[in-house]
């Protein structure tokens, strides 16, 4: 599935319609929680390829947004269970989602969010979540990492969008001044 081209619903990606649908739903985004929705179909593209999709994946979205990435993944795998902290996004992804049987969306801070609790509850009930995904915020981004990361058990891939300064920490080897806790949790879990 990697190099399927995708099937999610193109308005999404237009600048045009997304500005439509924010205007629609009197819906402006929060500077403070750091939104920033992704319109970009090549962005959108690589993501999807990275994750390397099978039909029985199901799929943690941190971070639903306007629904962009949660529309793509919909039609290649299992399940989308996707994260939300703006319960204002409601009315909006009713609307963009509601032709898919296939995703859940929680409205909750995910910082707040017992992600190993979620992962235990999944496996009791027979299914699990080895995928996780999203295009995290700044100011959420290097913290949430650091608990994903400890994750490993649970998770075989995790797929971020995430600004390039919280790259270069992730990236970092000893001796770089960007090289802390972060980059030696990345580098103790992970393959980053």
């Amino acid at each position: 599935m990697g190099g399927e081209q995708l099937m999610s619903n193109p308005k999404l990606t237009s600048p045009t319609e997304v500005t439509r649908l924010l205007t629609k739903y009197d819906f402006k985004c929060k500077k403070r929680l750091g939104q920033n929705f992704l319109v970009d179909q090549n962005t959108l593209q690589i993501i999807i390829n990275s994750l390397k999709l099978n039909k029985e994946d199901c799929i943690l979205e941190i971070g639903t947004g306007i629904g962009t990435l949660t529309s793509a993944l919909s039609p290649l795998v299992k399940q989308v269970i996707s994260v939300e902290k703006d319960k204002k996004l409601a009315p909006l992804l009713k609307e963009n989602l509601s032709s898919s049987n296939n995703i859940e969306i929680i409205f909750e801070d995910i910082i707040n969010f017992n992600l190993i609790n979620f992962f235990e509850q999944k496996r009791k009930k027979g299914g699990k979540i080895e995928k996780i995904v999203g295009n995290l915020p700044y100011y959420i981004s290097i913290s949430l990492i650091r608990q994903i990361l400890e994750l490993s058990q649970y998770l075989k891939l995790a797929v971020f969008l995430i600004q390039k300064e919280v790259g270069e920490r992730l990236m970092a080897q000893a001796g770089n001044k960007n090289y802390g806790i972060l980059s030696l949790v990345a580098q103790y879990y992970s393959r980053p």
